[in-house]
């Protein structure tokens, strides 16, 4: 593995402890266009070269992480971009989430803003202690003045013209316990944005450290709505839950995900009644795969 795959590979941990499979996507000029000119090249292992709609090729990683699914990265101690948009902790961590505002965009990321960013996984247990550790001394000594970040969301590139996504649909999803209605309130982001509910099962099974529940979503879009149940576990020692189910109802543009299957994957800040719990993790209909 060379130096940049290595190195990438480490920032890629760091922004994403759920890496789904890496798949080579195209970006760019399509029909015709696609067979004049192929556009699809692996140079290196885990390397891709993008031809955009400029007609300009770069290399970039195919990362495949969240919302951003090839990204490219610069030393700041090497090379300097002056209209590099300054990231806090926050624009990181909801680019992260799937917000698509930076796309394509060179932004500056401080080596204070990637140490905290890496404190912050670890105490939402996205990270352990150990871990977080030996990537902030990573970054400290190959990064000492930050890094400039950019990053490409495909399905985004590729959806004009199209009438509604192709399967599978990848979403970003954050939530957050109301202890008074009891039930989860969250946003969605990605192929499918709007805001939900989760309302649990009142007769939830709870053996040794686990939660076995069984819960209805209901996500409201501008485009429809779905309702969709979920079997699921939720470990109160890791704060990790995974469930999978399906769609039961929908309308507008997602009637014909009627059926679909749902996965969900993510973490939990700890369960410590009545103290606020809030979540993040990651959504996918018609794949991801059962585990």
């Amino acid at each position: 593995m060379n130096k940049k795959l290595l190195m990438f590979t480490l920032i890629s941990l760091v922004l994403s402890v759920m890496v789904a499979p890496a798949v080579a996507k195209p970006i760019g000029p399509r029909g015709k266009a696609v067979e004049k000119n192929r556009h699809l090249e692996i140079p290196a292992e885990g390397e891709l070269e993008l031809i955009l709609p400029s007609g300009v090729g770069h290399i970039w990683m195919d990362t495949d992480l969240g919302v951003m699914d090839c990204s490219n990265w610069k030393n700041a101690s090497k090379f300097k971009i002056r209209k590099a948009v300054n990231l806090t902790v926050g624009d990181l961590a909801n680019t992260f989430m799937g917000d698509l505002t930076y796309e394509n965009r060179w932004v500056y990321i401080e080596l204070q803003v990637l140490l905290d960013f890496i404190d912050m996984m670890v105490g939402m247990g996205l990270m352990g202690e150990t871990e977080g550790e030996e990537a902030k001394t990573e970054f400290t000594t190959h990064f000492p003045e930050g890094m400039y970040y950019k990053f490409v969301n495909v399905a985004r590139m590729h959806a004009a013209g199209t009438t509604q996504a192709k399967k599978p649909l990848r979403c970003n999803i954050s939530i957050a316990l109301d202890w008074d209605l009891f039930q989860w309130n969250g946003t969605i982001t990605g192929d499918v944005v709007g805001n939900f509910t989760i309302f649990p099962d009142p007769d939830p099974s709870f053996p040794g450290i686990l939660e076995h529940y069984v819960e209805t979503w209901v996500v409201e879009t501008d485009e429809g709505t779905l309702e969709i149940i979920q079997r699921g576990v939720w470990s109160f020692k890791t704060f990790k839950f995974k469930s999978n189910g399906k769609v039961i109802d929908a309308s507008g543009d997602w009637e014909y995900l009627l059926g679909s299957p749902v996965h969900v994957r993510g973490v939990t800040t700890e369960f410590d009644p009545p103290n606020p719990i809030n979540g993040m993790g990651k959504l996918r209909i018609c794949g991801f795969g059962s585990e």
